[in-house]
């Protein structure tokens, strides 16, 4: 139900979902010629869409900064003296030069092309196994370039040089074998052909798992997906004059889920064997969900981790390659609530468990105190010690000095910051943490495979992202890159405003940021729109420079005459079990009295805020609680708009972590229904659904259209052919358009007394 904007470290991600940028004003233009805009609207809506897209204005060093050895990294130059080439740094003599001049680079790369570009620009790619090459393509040519000498030469994607570039692919550490899982099947081979290969069945998919092969290359571990029982929805393509349906398959909430199966596969006998789980405990016999956690280091043990269909109980099992046989190395379990949701399903399965060397054991990550802390346990399965605790959660571990035994942890460790992350260190025997990150904000770190050196990577509301390289040992700190954000001051762009308030309950603090118009006028009044999302396994509220989908969107809006609000209520993550375990079991039942109480609370501070005028965005989960607020606080909502809306009917593994089987909780699942109270909706409301949305299904949105018209209730739709959850290029300019334009036909503009006129979008004849 979720494709979030990530802070300040995705631009490639929202480069890429907002294709057609150079479109846009003509695009505007033609919907502000056809709907009769006038030209201060124009200027208006031009002006929001600037803020709605200012990061692409931002020079930053995009693609991802990688260790090429023990002490030394690799990074791509956007905005420095390098610009336009890849950078080898050596923070231990504090000294960096380019790979390659980006002149030569270009010149060499460019040969032909027409026409030829000035200069390059922050060119994806990978390392290859040993990490002495960069390789990557351009042009549909592929190249490897070499870190220590700058020899460039063009390789055949086929191969071995070019195997990096290859997609669905791993390779064996040694670099002379590969494992691909596509479409086609499963294929394993050497540089001297191949050595097993397996077709590949529709809806009994295969697929590599991150680090799959052995540190010595001799096994492969392969996951396989069986769909084949899962419900299947129709996603109908109406855009031919003859009509075509697609079966997809989707897991919902009481009908069966996906099977996954673990295989490894071994070099030498040439076997690929199906990983034995043992007997089925009760907790999952009416499924759970696989993942693969890594290897050992020594090889000897593999790992996997299971998560029951409630999520109740997870559990890491542990086999030996040659066997295939697993076994429970340990189980965390909550009877009360859930150990793990969608995020872990999405990317949290691989900071749960962190493989140690042989005698070390392993690092695991847990609740089970009330705050996520890291545990060191044996390869034995027996608990060793805590390493980290206290009233915070640690985030990830970002790595263990292997000569200092000390583990390095992204943690929210500061209370007056709970949001914010920070690079931290304690010892592996446990004790207190100790700051290793200098700045406020948010943090991304990885330690150098020394453990000498920690790259830094952290951004907040008033600074791009900045690169620091620090020496853990006392030596000199070595600065990468500083994204350069000169280019937004004839915007005169202002950092939102942070703000906290209580809860619906009256004591728990909640979180949030409030937007401006850039022209605000503070002994006017103006309208309110509050951006939701209010899932819970994912935040809202920015703490990087870039911010969320909901901070881009709420600083757009803003610019139209609005004030808008971005807030995390209880129930989600980040701040400890306790606050997002607030609406376990009730989910809809406690998130919109906190967004009420937010709103009403701020506007006792700002008089400017008019709460006769209230409205309501979100997409998504989002678009679930715009509606839910319209239909649960018909007093302070006015207005509403609900893009691809949710339903829990909807996908298992988004509903069943946080309200139980419907089995278990079917009051819980009948109190979160919107469609039995769309008798109350009061206010404006519209929704909006790609007919091809494989995430939040387009019968969510028929249901809750067919439940308003039998209640006598009016409302607006839009519907877009051919659209997935996450609207594309044009028709995301569209669709965005049309809230702006709902907001300010149904809210009206900013006026300096409550007696003044809603704002018109239609120009007067």
């Amino acid at each position: 139900m979720r494709d979030k904007l990530d802070s300040s470290m995705s631009w490639a991600v929202a480069i890429a979902k907002r294709v057609g940028l150079g479109l846009v004003m003509g695009a505007m233009a033609v919907i502000a010629h056809a709907q009769g805009i006038d030209e201060s609207l124009r200027e208006r809506l031009q002006r929001s869409d600037q803020y709605f897209r200012f990061y692409t204005e931002v020079c930053d060093s995009r693609p991802p900064v990688h260790w090429v050895g023990p002490d030394s990294l690799v990074y791509w130059d956007e905005c420095g003296e390098n610009a336009g080439t890849w950078v080898l740094a050596e923070p231990a003599s504090n000294r960096s030069r380019p790979v390659l001049p980006a002149v030569v680079l270009l010149n060499r790369i460019a040969n032909g092309s027409v026409p030829k570009p000035d200069r390059l620009h922050n060119m994806p790619y990978v390392l290859s196994p040993d990490k002495t090459s960069l390789v990557f393509a351009y042009a549909g040519r592929t190249f490897s370039l070499a870190v220590a000498t700058g020899e460039l030469k063009e390789v055949n994607s086929a191969s071995t040089e070019g195997w990096p570039w290859l997609e669905g692919a791993q390779i064996a550490p040694d670099g002379a074998k590969i494992a691909i899982a596509d479409a086609d099947g499963l294929k394993i081979r050497s540089r001297d052909g191949v050595l097993f290969k397996t077709a590949g069945e529709r809806d009994y998919t295969w697929e590599l798992p991150p680090n799959a092969w052995s540190a010595d290359g001799r096994q492969v571990v392969v996951m396989r997906t069986d769909v084949r029982k899962v419900h299947h929805i129709p996603v109908v393509d109406y855009l031919g004059a003859l009509e075509s349906v697609e079966m997809v398959p989707y897991a919902k909430v009481g009908s069966p889920i996906a099977k996954t199966e673990a295989y490894v596969f071994d070099v030498t006998t040439r076997r690929l064997q199906r990983v034995g789980l043992g007997a089925i405990p009760d907790s999952m016999q009416q499924g759970a969900y696989l993942w693969f956690a890594g290897w050992r280091p020594d090889g000897k043990q593999a790992f996997l981790l299971r998560l029951s269909r409630n999520a109740k109980r997870l559990q890491l099992l542990a086999f030996d390659p040659r066997t295939a046989e697993a076994h429970a190395l340990l189980t965390e379990k909550n009877d009360r609530t859930f150990v793990a949701g969608l995020d872990f399903a999405v990317d949290g399965w691989s900071k749960q468990f962190l493989p140690l060397d042989a005698s070390a054991g392993f690092l695991w990550m847990s609740e089970r105190d009330g705050w996520r802390h890291v545990y060191a346990y044996g390869y034995d399965g027996q608990l060793k010690h805590q390493v980290t605790q206290g009233e915070f959660p640690v985030q990830e571990v970002i790595g263990v000095d292997p000569r200092r035994d000390l583990v390095y942890v992204l943690s929210s460790s500061d209370p007056a910051a709970p949001y914010a992350t920070q690079v931290d260190v304690v010892p592996l025997s446990g004790g207190s943490l100790t700051r290793v990150s200098k700045s406020s904000g948010q943090h991304r770190a990885s330690l150098s495979p020394s453990g000498q050196f920690l790259l830094d990577e952290w951004s907040n509301l008033q600074q791009p992202r900045v690169r620091d390289v620090l020496d853990l040992r006392g030596g000199r700190n070595m600065r990468l890159t500083v994204a350069d954000a000169g280019a937004l001051l004839p915007l005169h762009r202002r950092p939102p405003e942070a703000f906290s308030s209580l809860a619906a309950d009256g004591k728990t603090r909640l979180y949030g940021v409030l937007y401006l118009p850039v022209d605000f006028q503070p002994e006017l009044k103006y309208p309110v729109v509050d951006i939701i999302y209010a899932g819970p396994f994912t935040t809202a509220v920015p703490q990087g420079f870039i911010g969320t989908d909901e901070s881009l969107r709420a600083e757009s809006l803003a610019q139209l005459g609005f004030v808008t609000i971005v807030v995390d209520a209880r129930g989600t993550p980040g701040r400890g079990k306790a606050f997002q375990d607030a609406n376990y079991g009730r989910l809809g039942q406690t998130e919109i009295p906190d967004h009420v109480a937010v709103i009403t609370q701020a506007a006792t501070t700002r008089p400017y805020m008019d709460l006769d005028r209230v409205g309501i965005w979100g997409h998504s989960w989002g678009g679930y609680f715009a509606i839910r607020a319209m239909l649960t606080a018909p007093k302070m909502f006015k207005a509403g708009y609900a893009g691809a809306p949710g339903a829990f009917t909807e996908e298992a593994i988004i509903m069943e972590p946080y309200m139980d089987t419907r089995e278990a909780n079917p009051e819980g699942y009948a109190m979160a229904s919107n469609e039995k109270l769309a008798s109350n909706l009061q206010g404006s409301l519209k929704l909006m659904h790609g007919t091809s949305d494989t995430n939040a299904t387009f019968s969510t949105t028929m249901r809750m259209a067919d439940a308003l018209i039998r209640s006598g209730k009016h409302f607006d739709m839009l519907v877009m052919p051919g659209q997935p959850h996450s609207l594309q290029g044009a028709m995301d300019d569209y669709y965005w358009d049309d809230v702006r334009l709902f907001f300010l036909e149904k809210l009206g503009a900013r006026r300096s007394d409550a007696s003044g006129e809603k704002f018109s979008a239609k120009a007067e004849n």
